[in-house]
Formats: C-alpha cells, sequence, structure tokens
C-alpha cells in the first residue's frame, strides 16, 4: 500500500512541475559556449581565476536558459592541471529563442546584451572572489 501511495504522490507531483526541456541541440549549444567563452577575456575571466563553460540548456517555453560553469585558480603556463572548483550555474531569463542568446548570423555569433548583462550580474554574485 505505501509503494501505490508513493507512486500516486510521485505522479501527482510530477505532473505539476513544468517539463524540462533542452531545446538546443548540441551545435548551437556549442555556439552559445564559444559566444560566452570569446567574451571571458575581457570581462569575467580577468583576474586570478580561469573560468570552464561546461554546458548551456534552456527550455524556449519557460523562456529559461541554465548555464554551467566552474573555476580554478589560474596557474602558471604549461601547468594544464587546474583545481576546478564545484560547477556553479547561472539562469539566463525571458530567453525565447536562440537568436535571442546570440547573435546566429554571423560566422562567430557573438552573445547578445540581455544575456550578457544576466550572466555577468551572476558570475559577479558568485565568482570565488565574493564567496570566500
Amino acid at each position: 500500500m505505501r509503494t501505490l501511495f508513493g507512486w500516486v504522490l510521485i505522479l501527482g507531483v510530477s505532473m505539476q512541475l513544468p517539463v524540462l526541456a533542452d531545446d538546443l541541440c548540441r551545435r548551437d549549444e556549442k555556439r552559445v559556449l564559444f559566444a560566452i567563452d570569446q567574451i571571458c577575456g575581457d570581462t569575467w575571466c580577468e583576474g586570478d581565476y580561469n573560468f570552464q563553460f561546461r554546458r548551456i540548456r534552456c527550455n524556449y517555453t519557460l523562456g529559461t536558459c541554465v548555464l554551467e560553469y566552474r573555476t580554478a585558480p589560474w596557474k602558471s603556463a604549461g601547468d594544464e592541471d587546474y583545481d576546478w572548483g564545484k560547477n556553479r550555474i547561472c539562469v539566463i531569463r525571458n530567453v525565447n529563442s536562440l537568436d535571442q542568446l546570440i547573435r546566429a548570423d554571423q560566422v562567430a555569433a557573438s552573445l547578445r546584451e540581455g544575456p550578457y548583462e544576466q550572466i555577468t550580474t551572476c558570475i559577479d554574485h558568485l565568482s570565488p572572489r565574493h564567496t570566500h
């Protein structure tokens, strides 16, 4: 009886939660991550930490993307064995299409202003220099 109740509870709760989707194909995900990484050197990535942007998943119906990244203290040139910290996430809102994330009509896609500002705010709050 407990098992049946548990399944009914799980089914009832799961039907109320929005279905998480990934509306970015792998190729588009790579393009978005590349666009974010291109800005990195002149913005968030300056300083004492290396950034690795790992994944971005979007649900255009919900208008939300989740960017996963991690950081590590910079090491000397040639020393690639970074001590990566825990994964961090930034939520990007008001994104209902790839075109709202990047300027995809360019050879090297560039990040749009809205997502750029949201990522900047998030990284400023989550970066290691603010989370001692």
